[in-house]
């Protein structure tokens, strides 16, 4: 398993090392990708016009989840947070949607049950 730090900093890559170097490097940042790949990542203060092209490139839309840290960051940061969100072109509405709270409600099944029943209940 791949450990923080093993990756030797300011390690060069060229051709003063050997076949047998460059693998293990190679194989280190591989196992670093694939780790980074399996975690969910959080939107609280980011742009996504600067945040989101890397995200993207790294994992699937739905392990993206908007959170908006309030109280802490106050009505007013959320609220332009969620102007970016919706003003960013990167993005279609299903997808939007998804990282807004469907994708969150995939990993809380008993929220996504509150929040069914609850909008069944607003509907009537």
């Amino acid at each position: 398993m791949w450990k923080a730090g093993t990756v030797t900093k300011g390690a060069t890559w060229g051709p003063d090392m050997s076949q047998q170097e460059r693998s293990a490097q190679l194989a280190q940042v591989i196992t670093a990708m694939s780790q980074l790949q399996r975690l969910y990542y959080d939107t609280a203060f980011s742009d996504p016009m600067s945040t989101f092209p890397s995200l993207l490139a790294l994992v699937e839309p739905s392990q993206l989840l908007f959170v908006s840290d309030y109280p802490w960051a106050g009505e007013g940061l959320v609220s332009l947070v969620l102007l970016q969100l919706a003003s960013y072109q990167g993005l279609d509405q299903q997808t939007r949607r998804a990282i807004e709270r469907d994708n969150a409600l995939s990993l809380f099944p008993r929220f996504a049950a509150a929040a069914s029943a609850s909008a069944c209940h607003l509907s009537k």
